[in-house]
């Protein structure tokens, strides 16, 4: 972020922030060609102008900005299976997760 007085009446900010980072969960199943879920890709600023034209009233004129990529979040959900007597040192990787069915996506602009 960056702040730029340009006149004590007058000022300028931008602000940014981008992600980009492989899966958290791996692929355990036999179909290697899925993307696991939670990647990201993704970029976002704010630009704005504040102007103070009288005494009283302050103006800001802002533009925002955000792309989101990635494989979104599939989750992976143990809750039932806890429940129904699985303990958790029996499971190896709670992150591998089978993956079949269309390669999980999201596509976020605004």
């Amino acid at each position: 972020m960056v702040n730029i007085p340009v006149h004590e009446r007058f000022a300028l900010r931008f602000a940014s922030f981008s992600e980009n980072r492989e899966p958290f969960y791996t692929n355990g199943g036999p179909v290697h060609t899925l993307q696991a879920s939670e990647s990201a890709d993704t970029i976002a600023y704010r630009a704005s102008a504040k102007v103070l034209p009288i005494d009283r009233v302050t103006l800001v004129l802002a533009h925002d900005y955000l792309s989101e990529k990635g494989t979104g979040y599939s989750g992976s959900n143990f809750a039932n299976a806890l429940a129904a007597g699985l303990l958790p040192d029996e499971v190896p990787n709670p992150r591998s997760v089978i993956y079949h069915g269309p390669q999980g996506a999201q596509d976020l602009k605004h």
